[in-house]
């Protein structure tokens, strides 16, 4: 079918659904309050969740694998807790949460989620999370494999820097991805780390780090 499973009702929960092979996506949420657990979103020729709202959807325990466009989108108001999934090989991104018209997707949790790429010609696919000029996020305890970029921004202006990202890896190497949002002194000298992202901290100071979360050097920026 085109949608899988297409929700315009509110503070639905749906626990064990699979919607495989849509022709355009998987999940399409358009109310507030729905709760997916433990559910599958495989092969979606778009997008895997499309959560139109974002009003306090929450996506638990689920598996998201292949779609053709980003495995969960989130646009408009956020508020959206999207906690231990598995997410993997999903095209563009594997998470994005994006301003597109309306309100900004603000004030979302995403923590401790799988997040791969795939692996392709030793050529890395898929942007783990995507912050598309979102901010007041809470980023922390994902493991990321594969990906192009981990963890990618789009702040337009400053105040899209506003996130809490913390206790993020790179589950090949365990390095860690570091998120800074004001002016570092010594706090990331002499680490090798996954991940650095430096978003509003003009001014800063940093000596002698590497930056490498792959054991193939397929490195982030």
């Amino acid at each position: 079918s085109a949608t899988g499973i297409d929700v315009s009702g509110s503070r639905l929960n749906i626990t064990n659904v699979s919607a495989l092979n849509n022709t355009a996506y998987g999940f399409l949420l358009q109310g507030a309050g729905t709760r997916i657990f433990y559910s599958t979103v495989n092969y979606s020729a778009s997008l895997g969740i499309y959560s139109v709202l974002g009003n306090n959807d929450t996506i638990n325990g689920s598996k998201i694998y292949f779609n053709s466009g980003d495995g969960i989108f989130v646009s408009s108001i956020g508020s959206v807790n999207i906690t231990f999934n598995d997410l993997a090989g999903n095209t563009n991104n594997n998470i994005r949460l994006a301003y597109i018209s309306g309100p900004t997707p603000v004030n979302n949790l995403i923590y401790g989620n799988t997040i791969r790429g795939k692996m392709a010609s030793n050529k890395r696919s898929s942007v783990g999370i995507y912050l598309d000029k979102s901010f007041n996020n809470n980023i922390s305890n994902n493991t990321f494999y594969n990906n192009t970029e981990d963890i990618k921004l789009n702040p337009t202006n400053t105040t899209y820097c506003n996130n809490i990202i913390d206790g993020n890896i790179d589950g090949l190497t365990n390095r860690q991805i570091r998120y800074y949002n004001s002016t570092l002194t010594n706090e990331v000298d002499n680490l090798t780390l996954a991940e650095l992202i430096l978003c509003n901290a003009g001014n800063s100071t940093i000596n002698n780090i590497t930056i490498n979360n792959s054991l193939d050097n397929l490195n982030n920026g």
